[in-house]
This record gives C-alpha cells, sequence and structure tokens, in this order.
C-alpha cells in the first residue's frame, strides 16, 4: 500500500478504480437484464457489486466523510458543495446495500436488482466529476497546511484498518 502524501490525488486515483469496477456491475447488471447471465457471469457481478461495497465504504463513508469534509468543513462551512456530496454519498449507501442483498439470492430478481444499479450507475460518475472538478480543486486552495496535513494523517489511520 503506497503511503499518502496527497490525499486529494489519492482520492482521484481512488475514483478510476471505482469508475472501473462500476463498469463491471454495469455490464454484470446488463447480463442479467438480459436474461443470458450465466452462473459465473452472476458470480462475477456479485463480486463487483462488493468490491463497489468495499471501496465506496473506505474512500466515500470514511477517507472523505472523516477525512477531507471535516478540514474542508472549517475551511468553507458545511452548505454548498460538501453537502451536495453527503446527499450524493446517501443515496448511494440507500441503494448499494439493497442491490448486494437482491444479487445474493439463489435467484435475483433482475429488474429489482437494475432498478437499484441504475441509480448508482447513474450517480457515480457525475459525482466523480464534481469532487475531480469542483470539490478536490476547492480544497487544494482552500485548505492550509496543517488542515491537509491532518487529512493526510487521517488517510493513514484509515488505510491501516
Amino acid at each position: 500500500m503506497a503511503i499518502v502524501t496527497d490525499p486529494l490525488t489519492s482520492l482521484s486515483e481512488d475514483h478510476q478504480r471505482i469508475l472501473g469496477i462500476l463498469e463491471e456491475v454495469r455490464r454484470g447488471i446488463a447480463a442479467l437484464s438480459s436474461g443470458k447471465a450465466s452462473a459465473e457471469a452472476l458470480a462475477t457481478l456479485r463480486q463487483s457489486a462488493q468490491t463497489l461495497a468495499r471501496e465506496l465504504d473506505l474512500h466515500s463513508m470514511k477517507k472523505e466523510e472523516e477525512g477531507l469534509f471535516p478540514a474542508l468543513t472549517e475551511a468553507i462551512g458545511p452548505a454548498g458543495p460538501i453537502s451536495v456530496m453527503l446527499a450524493d454519498h446517501r443515496e448511494v449507501e440507500n441503494h448499494l446495500p439493497k442491490l448486494l442483498e437482491e444479487l445474493n439470492k439463489e435467484k435475483p430478481d433482475a429488474a429489482l436488482a437494475r432498478s437499484h444499479a441504475d441509480v448508482i450507475i447513474g450517480l457515480l460518475p457525475a459525482h466523480i466529476q464534481k469532487e475531480d472538478f469542483i470539490l478536490y480543486p476547492t480544497a487544494r486552495e482552500r485548505l492550509s497546511r496543517p488542515q491537509m496535513d491532518r487529512v493526510v494523517a487521517k488517510f493513514r489511520e484509515l488505510d491501516k484498518e
């Protein structure tokens, strides 16, 4: 595991990994919805969705919400971009467990799984764009060195968990 020295670059790199996993989920949901998903394809979809959940938990729910957002709130306040990002996080948190629950059934309901996946697939790319091109540049501009150092320390702590 690389040592985090620039938390914003680290988050953007996480985004690329998350988008790749999201594409795997999209392909798996398409196969499931077509009725042509083999047992192997369903197992791959389940694994991709579980990997997405783990990555998002560490990235969004921990690194951002416990590391970056508190420091950025000190610098710019809780409204505006942070509140929008948190609302997006809550939307994903609402649908991802439901998607996982459906996919873990012996015979998942393809339409129900797709309804949850569609929300996540529709939301995350735009969310990531907002973070990479609005929120993170704002953080880079507005966070003091001591604030950024606290973010780095928190990321390192979370990476050990």
